[in-house]
């Protein structure tokens, strides 16, 4: 380390990122680093946060999460210890890139402009952006239905078996065979696991829901239970990689691949910039397909690897203590414990040929749905993806950059923003990650307005199968061969 003539001390990337744990947390915004170790106990946000964050640049999580007030700010700047100043210019050994919008001093005008106006209208109308507007349907609702779901399915076919005299999972009820009953719980079974990560899951992990920071690590944790998933992994996988970075190739975890390997990924391609393999050109048929399994990878595959080798893909992640791991075996065991003890050596059904099929019903519904609501928004033909950009300074506006990677479908639809999480108004959500999802619509004008004025263009398709389309078009695009094109 140095210092300049300012006896300003220049610090380097590498030295930041050492400094990534409680007892020693720097973080980096906009060039200045700051010393965040006594602050933990005292963030309004919590300190799980900050120890997800530490040792790494915070710009955007902090503008896009503080843009309420300017007492964050005057709080950062006169409050928050100082080390010193990151080059941005000639430092280039940051493990994820730098953006320089308007010379690395904050956000960019547009930005400013359309926060500005988004909060404005929630001061004028008195209105919470962070309260949904209805805990029962939102919430409540989908974890109600997972649960009479899951009973129905375990506990009729003792009965029946009690009463009809029955082989486990054979009888009658209401007229009609048991078994094609159990079959259409199972797939609402799957829709309630759908509702419970498109709201609950993703909102904790952009914590919007109200401004406790226990409501969001409980609905983290309980979402988790039934996903058998780990709102840590997705945080460092949506929050930290997919937002921040969106549509970069190597550096949003959403599309990277193991494109920088000479032969390329084995089953994707996701943008031009990656290698082509033969199997490739039939990714518009079977991507769709393995789209059912992404529950399945992402917990009993992705995870385990993600906390074993401390990354979760393209993002590093922090040293988890103890409660971490506690919530993280926790999750997976209870899991199991519902989905396959609890059926199979309490209630002793048979579990090849009644548990495990209406578990894989569930299963692949909820990830179809899951991945149909959101992989659209930020890969079809209408949308900009990004070559990789690991390290070095981007120069380019970042909320522009998200507004070109993102694109809107049926935003005017109660139906489809229920069901998709409000996800469907992607564009809002990657400007106003930190307001509540039930909130969208009513900014959408206000987004759409100013994104004209600065001379940008706002994408929304006007059906799901219209964006479901595009996104099949731009997988058999992307899986031609070079010779092709």
């Amino acid at each position: 380390m140095c210092k300049t003539e300012q006896e300003e001390m220049i610090v380097s990337w590498e030295e930041v990122a050492k400094h990534n744990t409680p007892s020693s947390a720097w973080i980096v915004i906009h060039g200045t680093v700051f010393d965040v170790t006594s602050f933990f106990t005292r963030h309004p946000g919590g300190k799980n946060v900050l120890k997800l964050s530490a040792g790494t640049d915070c710009s955007w999580l902090f503008e896009t999460n503080h843009a309420t007030t300017g007492s964050a700010r005057s709080l950062l700047q006169h409050h928050i210890p100082k080390v010193g100043k990151v080059n941005l210019s000639t430092d280039t050994t940051n493990a994820m890139p730098v953006y320089n919008s308007e010379n690395a001093v904050g956000p960019s005008s547009f930005l400013t402009t359309v926060q500005q106006r988004g909060y404005q209208h929630f001061r004028a109308n008195k209105i919470d952006f962070k309260e949904p507007t209805s805990w029962f349907s939102y919430y409540i609702l989908p974890f109600l239905g997972w649960l009479i779901t899951n009973a129905l399915i375990v506990c009729v076919p003792s009965l029946l078996l009690q009463q009809q005299q029955v082989p486990a999972g054979g009888g009658v009820l209401f007229g009609l065979p048991w078994w094609h009953l159990a079959i259409i719980i199972s797939i609402l079974r799957g829709i309630a696991v759908h509702l419970i990560a498109v709201h609950s899951w993703h909102d904790a992990s952009h914590y919007c829901i109200t401004h406790s920071p226990r409501v969001w690590r409980a609905m983290g944790f309980a979402s988790d239970c039934i996903l058998a998933a780990s709102e840590l992994c997705w945080t460092h996988q949506h929050t930290l990689g997919h937002h921040l970075h969106t549509n970069m190739d190597g550096v949003d975890p959403d599309i990277s691949t193991n494109a920088d390997t000479d032969k390329g990924d084995l089953i994707r391609r996701m943008t031009g910039t990656q290698k082509w393999r033969t199997q490739h050109r039939w990714q518009f048929l079977y991507l769709p397909v393995l789209y059912s399994l992404i529950l399945v990878n992402t917990s009993w595959v992705e995870e385990w690897e993600a906390v074993w080798k401390r990354r979760w893909k393209t993002v590093k992640m922090n040293p988890l203590d103890r409660r971490d791991m506690f919530e993280f075996l926790f999750a997976k065991f209870f899991w199991l414990f519902y989905a396959i003890f609890l059926p199979t050596y309490i209630f002793a059904l048979p579990f090849w040929t009644y548990t495990f099929p209406l578990l894989t019903i569930t299963q692949g519904v909820g990830s179809m749905l899951i991945s149909l609501s959101v992989v659209p928004s930020h890969f079809t033909d209408a949308v900009e993806s990004y070559p990789c950009q690991r390290t070095g300074l981007i120069e380019d506006d970042w909320g522009m950059r998200q507004v070109r990677a993102s694109a809107d479908w049926c935003t005017r639809s109660p139906f489809w923003c229920y069901f998709a999480g409000y996800l469907n108004v992607q564009v809002v959500h990657h400007l106003f990650p930190g307001v509540h999802p039930m909130h969208f619509p009513k900014l959408l004008p206000i987004v759409e307005k100013t994104i004209s004025e600065f001379g940008g263009e706002y994408k929304q398709f006007g059906s799901p199968i219209s964006i479901l389309s595009h996104h099949i078009l731009l997988l058999y695009k992307l899986g031609l061969s070079p010779s092709q094109k």
